[in-house]
């Protein structure tokens, strides 16, 4: 309730009309937890311990409870984690990083899903997920498998020796 003038200190042509009522609801905070990005470090290369990177951010006005993030590989599972603590609300963001990902050469899309298991009550439930197509390369390994000497090695005298090489990579 709002009252004007509620003293009566000014003389007014109609003091019956100086109140006005009215029943306000305030809406408790909510958060609104997206993937904004999923990225690397360094070049993904096949056969190394990869590195992959998520920026997990609360868009809403309320902070989060813990909350679980859900890997995606080429349409797959491939794994999930669980936050140690929620998320504050109005921007906040954390990284979240998934080591060991070791993929075959070429592009692959990678989902995040994050609340995968719709624990976190949102403002947004449409929002939690981002898809983006990185490139794993194959990088060379190479190793000699074999040393030979074709001939007698004497000191002090040039000698032939022979290898056999394999790349791994």
């Amino acid at each position: 309730k709002f009252v004007v003038d509620s003293s009566n200190e000014n003389s007014e042509l109609d003091e019956s009309n100086n109140a006005k009522e009215k029943t306000f609801t305030w809406q408790k905070p909510v958060p609104d937890l997206v993937v904004s990005d999923i990225y690397i470090k360094e070049e993904l290369i096949t056969g190394k311990d990869n590195t992959l990177y998520l920026k997990i951010a609360n868009n809403g006005n309320g902070d989060s409870a813990l909350y679980e993030v859900s890997l995606y590989v080429d349409g797959k599972y491939w794994s999930k984690g669980r936050a140690t603590t929620g998320l504050n609300g109005n921007g906040w963001w954390v990284e979240w990083y998934w080591p060991s990902v070791n993929l075959a050469p070429g592009l692959h899309t990678i989902k995040a899903v994050v609340d995968s298991s719709n624990e976190v009550s949102e403002s947004n439930e449409n929002n939690n997920q981002l898809e983006k197509q990185l490139t794993w390369i194959a990088k060379p390994d190479l190793i000699v498998t074999n040393l030979r000497s074709n001939g007698e090695l004497v000191t002090n005298k040039p000698a032939e020796i022979n290898f056999d090489l394999a790349n791994i990579g």
